[in-house]
């Protein structure tokens, strides 16, 4: 996977991982509870439901919001502390991981 986002290329296996985790009993938005100091982005990817987010500081609902469906990776170089998810229904997990 390979994502332009101004002027940068990510490339998987390039940059320095710094650690993985979960986000899940997603029935109100929820972020990432930890972020690494050096942290640049996220490789995001949703399994058991879909979930929605948003970065724009007004939490996503059940229906409003980006949509990441079951299965979906999405590489997020956003500010990370601004993302949040929901689940569109139950036992949605979101599984990410951050890299330098």
């Amino acid at each position: 996977m390979t994502q332009v986002s101004t002027g940068e290329q990510f490339i998987l296996g390039k940059d320095a991982p710094l650690g993985v985790g979960q986000l899940t009993g997603l029935t109100t938005a929820k972020g990432f509870t930890t972020i690494p100091q050096n942290a640049r982005y996220a490789i995001v990817q949703c399994t058991g439901k879909s979930v929605r987010y948003s970065d724009d500081g007004v939490a996503p609902t059940e229906s409003t919001g980006i949509t990441i469906n079951v299965g979906q990776s999405c590489l997020y170089n956003g500010d990370l502390a601004a993302i949040k998810f929901i689940e569109t229904a139950a036992t949605a997990v979101i599984d990410y991981a951050f890299y330098a």
